[in-house]
């Protein structure tokens, strides 16, 4: 999950997706993308110019000088936050950053580009005249909003960033050079206790001592491994799935974890119910037996085949199959 913070033009946001890919490409790579600037003005041509990864684009107004969560963002939710020449026109460098690190997981990634040549003179001769040039004389940056490197490592390290992991600068020359892409890492915060996630596993109706055995085995291994505090497990059957709400949700399909179901589906509400599952699922691994490899269940490739070709169609599904 991706955030651009003042993204306007889109110059940024194009080189990316184009490095990601096509969208079907860049569907194994991105599950979403939040195209963010401080109005809506750039937003219309954004839409156009983007088309092709619609279904990964959110497009939301944010002033990246107030605290996120006051202007409906979710806090700890990016892996990653790309803040490409607009940091440092704010009146505070450590705010903005601070503001940075809320959107971030722990362990995410800022993707900070800058004017860090402090000594440039052609920058401030061109752009010196406008007001927004001295913002941040109340901040300690007399002279101009731009900091070196080393002052940039500072403040991220103070706003619990880990520093400077990776410079790339626009030119070898230190007296050439004008421009530094910075990549730091939101330091780990002290481990709190997080609400259990739930995990929805779908079962066969009546199913056999084989198949609760299956199932038995996969959820004790998720308790296992993850920690039984950390996850509910859910056990639904099929139609029961067909009801309830599973946004956000992992789910897991055990209905062919023992034989085939699609090849032999025969019941249209079925059908509806796997898609409901496939399509508004967070997150949903279908389980097979014996369609692999030597493959000696071949009806157990019906779902790996309908797989196929929803991801294809709809990138943004994240559905994935195991055979066993």
């Amino acid at each position: 999950k991706v955030l651009e913070v003042g993204a306007g033009t889109g110059g940024t946001t194009s080189a990316i997706l184009k490095t990601l890919g096509r969208a079907d490409q860049a569907a194994n790579r991105l599950a979403s993308y939040m195209f963010t600037d401080l109005s809506s003005g750039f937003f219309e041509s954004a839409v156009t110019e983007f088309a092709e990864w619609s279904d990964f684009l959110e497009f939301k107004v944010l002033n990246i000088e107030k605290p996120p969560n006051d202007q409906g963002f979710s806090l700890g939710e990016y892996d990653l936050v790309v803040a490409s020449n607009v940091l440092h026109a704010t009146s505070c460098i450590g705010k903005v950053l601070r503001h940075c690190r809320s959107l971030l997981k722990p362990g995410g990634i800022l993707l900070l580009e800058e004017i860090t040549n402090t000594t440039a003179a052609r920058v401030p001769m061109i752009v010196g005249c406008l007001p927004g040039w001295w913002m941040g004389e109340d901040d300690g940056r007399k002279g101009g909003p731009l900091i070196s490197e080393d002052r940039w490592d500072v403040q991220l390290r103070q706003q619990e960033f880990d520093g400077i992991r990776l410079i790339f600068k626009d030119a070898k020359r230190e007296d050439v050079y004008l421009k530094s892409l910075m990549i730091s890492a939101a330091a780990p915060v002290p481990d709190l206790p997080l609400p259990p996630r739930e995990i929805i596993l779908i079962a066969p109706e009546g199913a056999d001592d084989n198949v609760s055995g299956c199932v038995g085995k996969i959820s004790r291994g998720i308790r296992d491994q993850f920690g039984a505090e950390n996850f509910l497990i859910n056990r639904i059957s099929l139609l029961e799935a067909a009801k309830a709400d599973l946004r956000k949700k992992a789910v897991i399909v055990a209905l062919e974890a023992r034989k085939p179901f699609m090849a032999t589906i025969g019941r249209s509400e079925d059908f509806e119910a796997i898609k409901k599952v496939i399509v508004t699922a967070g997150s949903a691994l279908w389980l097979t037996r014996g369609g692999a490899v030597d493959s000696p269940t071949p009806e157990a490739n019906v779902i790996v085949g309908l797989a196929r070709t929803v991801r294809g169609e709809v990138p943004s599904i994240r559905l994935t199959t195991l055979d066993l």
